[in-house]
């Protein structure tokens, strides 16, 4: 099963996140089938997300993890409105 997850990176004491579609079971660092956007928590909160590859994904069956799911209600993203329960 697909899921929308973070992806750690950065160094140690700066992290910074990817949005990737990937397999539910793979690990955090391991395969990934497309990035969606990234989160930088640091300094202004920057997050960029591609809309449109994010409604492809979930269209596909892709679920939201916790964290992401928090994320896109936090910065008010509206294309996972089909995902909340």
């Amino acid at each position: 099963m697909l899921t929308i997850k973070l992806r750690r990176s950065g160094r140690k004491g700066l992290p910074f996140y990817h949005l990737v579609a990937s397999e539910k079971r793979s690990k955090v660092l391991g395969k990934f089938n497309d990035k969606i956007g990234h989160y930088n928590p640091l300094g202004k909160g920057e997050f960029k997300i591609d809309k449109d590859k994010l409604k492809l994904w979930l269209d596909r069956g892709a679920s939201l993890s916790q964290g992401v799911r928090h994320l896109l209600k936090h910065f008010k993203v509206k294309a996972y409105d089909r995902q909340e329960k």
